[in-house]
């Protein structure tokens, strides 16, 4: 993939390797789950008006003044994002959406697109 970037008033242009590209891939899809974790502590504030009331977070109660403590921690998001992460990998009704909805891009590309592709390649007009 290649980026373009203005250093000091010169647009340049970048190649970002497999392994820069893969690393900016999961540091945003950490980012995405860390802003899913406040956003549900957050549900969990609007929820309660006081610090010293009680939250049902899974089979555990936690003051709202405790979560609102972590919603800002940037070390405890990354804990919650990893373990969250970890789950859903191991549950994950979404991937199997996804590998639905690629294997239906696929089908419909050899429907659709593919023959009309290898007719132009072999110079046969339709």
């Amino acid at each position: 993939m290649v980026i373009k970037r203005t250093v000091n008033g010169e647009e340049m242009e970048f190649k970002l390797t497999l392994e820069e590209l893969m690393h900016a891939y999961y540091e945003q899809e950490r980012n995405y789950d860390k802003e899913d974790a406040q956003q549900r502590m957050h549900e969990m504030f609007d929820q309660n008006d006081k610090d010293e009331d009680e939250a049902w977070v899974g089979r555990t109660k936690i003051t709202v003044g405790d979560l609102r403590k972590v919603a800002d921690d940037d070390e405890a998001l990354d804990f919650i994002a990893e373990s969250a992460r970890e789950r859903m990998s191991g549950y994950d009704p979404y991937l199997e959406a996804l590998w639905e909805c690629v294997e239906d891009g696929i089908e419909e590309y050899f429907t659709d697109e593919y023959p009309g592709r290898v007719e132009a390649a072999n110079g046969v007009a339709k």
